[in-house]
């Protein structure tokens, strides 16, 4: 009788392990960046379609009403009671979201205990997938957060710490309180911001860090009438305003996304375009301010 011999398989020697370690590791440290920048692709188109949706929900605002609302709306109830709204709640019902609109009370003020559970709500169409914390709300409201908004006016501490003459008009092509006729954008609708990116909000950003425990002022709320806001500019610290750097720098109520290289804009024409971080702060000024005269030039692609 014949005995089968066992053989005892060869097992890893510990260098073999350690080549295999290597391996896997090279393999994965090729991959994380590739999938990252799928990710973020796919991000960055989700949030260019939602200011389109918007661009959308405006001009059918517009064609209904042939004006564009304003930003900030004021009226009295009727014991005299100031009421204060943002455009964003009239904006659902123009974004196919009549449902969602429906629950918004335009008898109360926008933080009455009527509007608190669509204010909390979070609203895709107001969020930028790119943002580094998807669960936003302002820690005094409750309110869901945004990051988007409109640009109201170029104020005057960024011409002053610049250096150049503002111009006599220096609104954008919507404005608190106001609404707008599009032939009054005579700067031209292909040339002129409605909406841009302000991502981020109440947790205050600083060139790509984000400020441990410090938060941006105001406005954080997709449905607060202070979700717009004005470009005064930055210096180089980020901190200080009236300065040349007007994109990216910080989400203190200034233009800033988490798009590598740059942000999106929503222009009065119904485009959507991404413009460079290093785009010239005259020229991005110019395209904000909608009869100031300026003479633009085409944005830098990021």
């Amino acid at each position: 009788m014949t005995k089968r011999r066992y053989v005892r398989p060869k097992a890893f020697t510990l260098i073999e392990l350690l080549v295999v370690i290597a391996v896997i590791g090279l393999l994965m440290g090729l991959l994380l960046p590739a999938v990252n920048m799928v990710r973020e692709a796919a991000s960055r188109s989700s949030c260019m379609n939602n200011l389109k949706q918007l661009g959308l929900a405006l001009r059918s605002y517009e064609v209904t009403w042939n004006v564009l609302p304003p930003s900030r709306i004021r009226w009295f109830d009727q014991s005299r009671r100031e009421v204060l709204h943002s455009w964003t709640p009239i904006g659902l019902a123009y974004c196919e979201m009549s449902a969602l609109a429906d629950l918004y009370n335009y008898d109360k003020h926008w933080k009455d205990p009527a509007n608190v559970t669509i204010v909390q709500t979070k609203i895709g169409i107001y969020t930028c997938p790119s943002t580094k914390r998807s669960e936003r709300f302002d820690r005094f409201t409750g309110a869901a957060s945004s990051d988007y908004g409109v640009v109201n006016e170029v104020k005057l501490d960024y011409y002053d710490g610049v250096g150049i003459k503002p111009p006599f008009l220096r609104v954008g092509a919507m404005t608190r309180w106001e609404a707008t006729r599009l032939q009054d954008v005579t700067d031209g609708l292909s040339h002129t911001i409605l909406i841009t990116e302000d991502g981020g909000r109440p947790d205050l950003w600083r060139k790509g860090r984000s400020v441990p425990n410090e938060f941006t002022a105001d406005g954080n709320g997709w449905a607060d009438p202070d979700s717009g806001f004005s470009i005064s500019g930055v210096n180089e610290d980020g901190v200080s305003f009236g300065g040349a750097c007007i994109a990216n720098c910080t989400n203190n109520s200034e233009i800033y996304s988490f798009h590598p290289g740059g942000f999106h804009a929503l222009y009065c024409d119904g485009s959507v375009r991404f413009s460079s971080s290093s785009i010239d702060h005259a020229v991005l000024t110019s395209q904000v301010t909608r009869a100031a005269g300026e003479m633009t030039r085409e944005n830098p692609e990021g």
